[in-house]
């Protein structure tokens, strides 16, 4: 895992770990401190969906370029291809 990605994991980790222990110690009845955990979950969530697809992008990108300077063009065509048909099939699946 690169810097950026050690980043981005410990920004989500520890805005979970601050998430809960604020709302925990906030004076608040039940159903709003139920309330304000699935809101704070549901942002996680959606940063996370957010760096996975950012660090997915990047492995493609990364992936690519190794591919053009290591095969011939034909078999390069092919696997860029390939590439392409399962990024999609991953955009897919976390929608």
């Amino acid at each position: 895992m690169e810097k950026g990605g050690y980043l981005g994991a410990g920004l989500v980790v520890g805005s979970l770990i601050g998430t809960v222990i604020g709302v925990l110690y906030a004076p608040k009845s039940g159903k709003e401190t139920r309330e304000e955990i699935s809101r704070k979950a549901d942002e996680l969530v959606t940063k996370a969906k957010e760096e996975y697809e950012w660090a997915t992008e990047k492995s493609r990108k990364a992936y690519v370029a190794a591919v053009k300077h290591l095969m011939p063009m034909e078999q390069r065509e092919e696997m860029n291809g390939q590439v392409e048909e399962r990024a999609s099939q991953e955009g897919a699946m976390l929608q």
